[in-house]
């Protein structure tokens, strides 16, 4: 929503005007939950769910994608984001490329990692710069006929620009799945945990809080392998002493050849804290190289 991954994006998030890197790109991961088209028989007769790119593609939701890729084979993904502060702040925040690099190791295990990502926000004093770094691995531990399931980690360490990195370092864990409804539509989701930095209300002191994100969406499948997706997360704790803070996307999905897919999506928090609230547009290409 979506974005990076999304260790990244609840970071991000989480301060009272974020700048979006993906919820987005943010924020920013897709679960799919309908069949990939053509998928393979395994040995044990079910077709394998985690086969077009359509399924293992890993933005731009909040949620993150329970499919992982094969040994062997190498994902890009990359992602523009254009993000609207409202309220006390007003600003403009863009972010790209956002990029997202997943390696599958076998075992249906793959490693991934976002670089830096340039930032530029035009409040007062306007910001530029270099986001963070994240490092993740991820396994797709099983599936039905119906559910594909998994587990996530990673974690998100402060290499950016002064003006635009994290206060600290932050972790995230999360189990991932989805479900197929009907041949149209399925089900997908996120229950994530993340360990983050924020600043105390007290004393203005730099503080470790947790926080808990669930998240659930919905998706339709349109003829010639597009699709379109809505979602809605929620995050328990946007700070120390702060409340929660609600979040929803949608958008839409397009499969130019098994090798490469595209994005568009919309998203927003219209959660207040501390005067300000989001919105969010973006889009996003992917690239399977091998």
């Amino acid at each position: 929503m979506f974005r990076p991954l999304k260790t990244l994006s609840i970071a991000l998030a989480l301060t009272a005007c974020p700048p979006l890197a993906a919820a987005a790109d943010p924020a920013y991961t897709l679960a799919q939950a309908t069949p990939a088209p053509a998928p393979s028989a395994t040995p044990g007769g079910l077709a394998d769910p985690c086969s077009g790119i359509m399924s293992l593609v890993n933005r731009p939701t909040f949620s993150t994608g329970a499919c992982t890729v094969k040994r062997g084979v190498v994902m890009i993904e990359n992602g523009y984001v254009n993000q609207a502060n409202s309220g006390a702040g007003a600003s403009n925040t863009v972010t790209y490329p956002n990029a997202f690099v997943r390696i599958g190791m076998g075992k249906n295990v793959e490693l991934e990692f976002s670089p830096a990502s340039y930032t530029s926000n035009s409040g007062t004093p306007r910001t530029t710069g270099a986001t963070d770094t994240t490092y993740g691995i991820k396994w797709e531990a099983g599936y039905t006929s119906n559910l594909t399931y998994g587990l996530s980690a990673s974690a998100t360490l402060q290499t950016g620009s002064p003006a635009v990195t994290e206060l600290g370092p932050s972790y995230n864990a999360s189990f991932n799945y989805t479900y197929t409804l009907t041949p149209i539509f399925g089900l997908f989701g996120s229950f994530a945990y993340s360990s983050l930095v924020g600043t105390s209300p007290a004393n203005g002191a730099k503080q470790r809080f947790g926080s808990f994100a669930p998240s659930l969406g919905l998706t339709g499948s349109l003829p010639g392998n597009q699709q379109l997706f809505i979602e809605y997360a929620q995050i328990g704790s946007a700070g120390p002493g702060l409340g929660s803070r609600s979040f929803y996307d949608y958008g839409y999905q397009a499969v130019l050849s098994p090798r490469l897919m595209v994005d568009l999506e919309y998203g927003a928090s219209p959660t207040v804290i501390a005067g300000s609230k989001y919105s969010y547009v973006g889009g996003g290409i992917c690239w399977r190289i091998r």
